[in-house]
């Protein structure tokens, strides 16, 4: 593993003295180096304005050269915490990356461009975000003028997450609430106060990247089990955890933002059970709350359960915008002051700006929802019917919510294969073993469905052109259910990441 301070900037230095464009010589260089693990999984890449400056190139030279990798889910990059390498691509290759979320895809031809990002499941930003910053500008220069800022968060947000919740059968106290910097900082915090030392981490497979990511920075113990979609992968994971003292639980009750997949009430009880019979602790992340396709029918966890053991999470981030940084934690109060305190350390509370435009934009939450929920229904609807009709072979069970759709190949295909293929030709798609802390799921693609129309019926078409190539080297059957594997199969064992 390479020293990124001193030896990247001198390999990367090496480089640019070749002809080409600057910022495609420094994503294919770290693309190498990351291929060939020099440069590992879970590492954080140097700021892009200190590289800019160690290389004597400008900023947007970086800024372009990152955003190439993080299109081929090769980078996470997130505001306010870095740059980090997420897995070893396949592709020897990117080609030509362009944002296809900015609205210009529905006045130029998607094949006129380069790289469809389908690896993406956040949505471009809110038209009515300009109006928002506007509105609030006067309150924000008063508020700076009074010196006034809240570790715990503004209050009138404080109340409106706490209102929210009660409405969906948790009742909850604004000092029940903190407000963090997105919900990725809320994880960190909720995780890092929960988690004994010597505990386990137990996540299902898939899980969201990001918690990985923290995971692996923390060298954490995972115990991986199979995605927890009913009573018997509930009962199985039971006995898995047996025996162990005090595991921390990560889950996402209320859509998972791999699958798309919702807890029914019953099952949310099974996990509750679990949780307190383990002795365990159970972060539930709830950023997908506000984006299920049809109206919420079960409480959120914490409603079943002692809630000295569970934090929620949530934020603003799929709803509005994740430039904003806005999320929450849910816990009861003996565990809020434990993270007030942390945050404190921490950036001394979020910006008052993001508070006040989240909110502004808040009070029109339900609006908001539904024209969000019914675009993704549409482009959902959009992306089964094509590869029903181009990929028939290709399996999923239909999301519960969400933005993206989690697809099973036939039998003896490689995804990781499939996707550097497919990068060739011109579209991205994140792998299954990406969102796994075991690397099962090899067989699994995750299809992000953002992208405007146009681009989306583009970036699909490039992935039936890649899979009739592929799919020659693949034994291919029409019909088969599903999924042929059972939980037992998928286990993870104790892993040090």
């Amino acid at each position: 593993m390479m020293d990124l301070s001193a030896a990247l900037t001198a390999e990367l230095s090496t480089r640019l003295r070749q002809d080409g464009e600057r910022h495609r010589i420094v994503s294919d260089t770290l693309l190498e180096l990351i291929r060939d693990g020099r440069i590992a999984a879970g590492q954080r890449l140097p700021a892009e304005r200190r590289l800019a400056t160690a290389l004597g190139v400008s900023r947007t030279t970086v800024v372009r050269a990152y955003a190439s990798l993080e299109a081929i889910a090769v980078l996470d990059r997130r505001v306010g915490s870095g740059s980090y390498v997420t897995s070893t691509p396949g592709a020897a290759t990117l080609p030509r990356m362009m944002d296809l979320t900015d609205g210009t895809a529905d006045r130029e031809p998607a094949h006129s461009r380069g790289l469809i990002n389908l690896s993406i499941s956040t949505p471009a930003v809110l038209g009515e975000m300009r109006e928002a910053i506007r509105a609030t500008a006067d309150e924000v220069f008063a508020r700076a003028m009074l010196a006034t800022q809240h570790t715990e968060g503004e209050p009138e947000l404080r109340a409106w997450v706490a209102a929210w919740y009660t409405r969906r059968g948790l009742p909850t106290d604004p000092s029940q609430v903190l407000i963090t910097a997105g919900a990725q900082q809320g994880l960190a915090m909720s995780t890092q106060l929960l988690r004994r030392r010597t505990a386990p981490f137990v996540v299902e497979a898939p899980t969201y990247l990001g918690l990985l990511d923290l995971a692996r920075m923390r060298r954490a113990r995972l115990l991986s089990v199979p995605a927890l979609t009913d009573p018997q992968r509930i009962a199985a994971a039971a006995e898995h955890v047996a025996g162990q003292a005090q595991p921390l639980f990560y889950v996402m009750t209320t859509c998972h933002t791999v699958t798309g997949h919702s807890m029914p009430a019953g099952d949310r009880e099974l996990l509750a059970r679990l949780v307190q019979d383990s002795g365990g602790l159970v972060v539930d992340d709830d950023i997908l709350a506000d984006q299920l396709f049809e109206p919420e029918t079960a409480p959120p966890l914490a409603a079943f359960l002692d809630e000295r053991r569970v934090i929620t999470v949530g934020g603003t981030s799929k709803l509005l915008w994740d430039g904003l940084r806005v999320g929450w934690l849910r816990a009861p109060q003996s565990l809020i002051q434990s993270l007030v305190r942390m945050k404190s350390a921490y950036d001394l509370g979020t910006s008052v700006i993001s508070q006040l435009v989240a909110l502004e934009l808040l009070q029109r939450a339900d609006e908001i929802a539904a024209r969000r929920v019914e675009e993704a229904r549409t482009k959902l609807e959009l992306t089964t019917s094509l590869l029903r009709e181009r990929m028939p072979e290709w399996t999923w069970q239909q999301p519960h919510g969400g933005r993206s759709l989690w697809v099973e190949l036939p039998a003896g295909s490689d995804a990781a294969r499939f996707a550097a293929q497919a990068v060739g030709g011109g579209v991205a798609v994140a792998t299954g073993e990406t969102f796994t802390g075991n690397g099962s799921h090899r067989d699994h693609l995750r299809i992000g469905f953002v992208q405007p129309a146009p681009a989306l019926t583009e970036g699909l078409a490039r992935l039936a052109a890649t899979w009739a190539a592929y799919g020659d080297n693949v034994e291919r059957s029409a019909t088969r259910p599903a999924s042929r594997r059972t939980p037992s199969a998928i286990w993870g064992s104790d892993a040090a990441l």
